[in-house]
């Protein structure tokens, strides 16, 4: 493995004495693209939360570039020096502050004066198809524009990686295409690797190299993303290739 990538090793996490990951090991190369699929409860959140560092494992560990930046009960590296971007289901835009003060607060380590920083998000949200909406408060946007900020938010400070937990559910096909667009356009200028957790086969088949199927919090499936839809072994993945072939069978062959 290329020492700038991630790594989780044997990754456990328990709530109240419930598995919700169990002994967890993947690792993603710089630059590359991993989908997160399994059915609701399968530990996929969970997963993100822990290569962005908002908590701990049980047991195992995280490296990040080489480095350990979590283990067992311990956050070794905070978020903010993860060189991670994440955009959260609930997005969690903060409704008191406009979209641009939103986008510049993904910004808060990075070293820079206010008006650096604020020029910087709206680069962001200028890349995201959004700088007409900066000065709007988020309850004054639509769930695809508040995609859009949120993605802004992310991408500011440029970060190595980006974790996105379900970021197109419930948006309009118009919407959603031009999101996608923009995130792969981001992996072909190589700005960033990618790790999507999503129940979309056609997002998951377009943004990403590789897969990875979680059941029950195990990995029952993982490799790269062509090869496993050619002889899917995992209900999930066998669903993901129905579908998939239905309209465009030349990606299960």
């Amino acid at each position: 493995m290329n020492e700038a990538g991630i790594r989780v090793e044997a990754a456990t996490v328990a709530y109240d004495g419930s598995v919700v990951l169990d002994t967890v090991t993947l690792q993603l190369d710089p630059h590359e693209s991993l989908a997160v699929i399994g059915a609701s409860g399968s530990g996929k959140s969970t997963l993100l939360r822990l290569i962005a560092g908002l908590e701990p494992p049980d047991e195992g560990r995280i490296a990040i570039s080489g480095r350990s930046v979590s283990e067992a009960h311990r956050i070794l590296v905070e978020p903010r020096h993860r060189s991670i971007g994440m955009v959260f289901q609930d997005l969690a835009l903060w409704p008191m502050l406009s979209a641009l003060d939103n986008v510049a607060l993904g910004l808060s380590g990075w070293r820079s004066d206010r008006a650096a920083a604020r020029a910087r998000a709206l680069h962001a949200l200028s890349l995201c198809g959004a700088a007409p909406l900066a000065m709007r408060m988020p309850g004054e946007l639509s769930g695809g524009q508040q995609q859009r900020v949120a993605l802004a938010r992310a991408i500011a400070a440029g970060p190595r990686w980006l974790l996105l937990d379900e970021p197109f559910g419930g948006l309009d096909i118009v919407t959603r295409e031009a999101l996608c667009a923009d995130i792969s356009a981001g992996l072909e200028r190589r700005d960033h690797g990618l790790i999507l957790v999503t129940h979309d086969p056609f997002e998951a088949a377009r943004l990403c190299r590789k897969v990875v199927v979680l059941d029950a919090g195990r990995v029952v499936e993982a490799g790269e993303m062509q090869a496993l839809l050619e002889a899917p072994a995992s209900a999930m993945l066998q669903a993901f290739a129905r579908i998939l072939r239905r309209t465009d069978p030349e990606r299960c062959r």
